[in-house]
Formats: C-alpha cells, sequence, structure tokens
C-alpha cells in the first residue's frame, strides 16, 4: 500500500485526475459525504486556464453549484467571501482576487480536513492489514 502522509491536494493532481491515488481520495470523499469540496477546487483549478467569455461564463455555472447559499453540492465559505464572489460575478470581475482566496479557502478545508482524515484512514487500513 501506498504511504500517503506527505501528499497535498496538489500531489493528487500531479498524479493524475484519473490516477488510481484521484480514484481513491475521491471514493473516500465521497463515502464521507463531502466530496464537493475536491470538485470545487479542481473546477477553479480548471476555470483558472480559461480567458475571456469562457471565464465569464463559467462564474454562474460555480456560484450556482458551490457558492450560493443552500446550493446542492455547496461548500463551506463564510458569509463575507460569499458576498464578495457574489459582488465579483454580478460585474463580471474575472481579475477579482476573491476568487483566489474561494480557491484558497477550498484547498485548505481540503487539507486540513478531507485529505487529513484520508490519511488517517489510510494508515489505520495499513495498520489493520499489518496485524
Amino acid at each position: 500500500m501506498e504511504d500517503c502522509e506527505s501528499w497535498t491536494i496538489q500531489t493528487l493532481i500531479d498524479f493524475g485526475l484519473e490516477s488510481d491515488q484521484m480514484n481513491d481520495f475521491r471514493a473516500f470523499l465521497e463515502s464521507m459525504l463531502c466530496v464537493e469540496n475536491l470538485d470545487c477546487y479542481l473546477d477553479l483549478v480548471e476555470w483558472q486556464q480559461m480567458e475571456g467569455d469562457q471565464k465569464i461564463e463559467r462564474l454562474d455555472y460555480l456560484w450556482n453549484r458551490y457558492w450560493k447559499m443552500n446550493a446542492r453540492r455547496q461548500v463551506n465559505l463564510d458569509g463575507l467571501l460569499r458576498k464578495k464572489l457574489q459582488k465579483a460575478i454580478a460585474d463580471k470581475d474575472v481579475d477579482n482576487r476573491v476568487f483566489s482566496r474561494a480557491m484558497k479557502k477550498t484547498r485548505l478545508l481540503l487539507e486540513m480536513d478531507s485529505l487529513r482524515k484520508y490519511k488517517e484512514h489510510k494508515a489505520t487500513i495499513l495498520s489493520d492489514s499489518e496485524e
């Protein structure tokens, strides 16, 4: 079994979105009912690479899917950040730094909570298999 103790979200992305490691992490998140954080982060990585109208058009998708209150896949962002996102989207301000803050917050949620729990889960499995 692979040692994942030093992994970060970037490590998982570097393995590849269809890698066994990413698929295993995604399956774990689905079992914990919190895969929306990973999906939001990956959508933001993709959004950063877009340009022009495509980038503007994608903002409504991000808002409705992840940031709007009571969105089906809502990520846990504070109210002030959510309001700033709403304003930047209404203004079609794709250069606003609020999107970087939302991405950073989502990455921190993943690394400090989801990935930490995943590592603990994997360590337990490894420990159990050694007994």
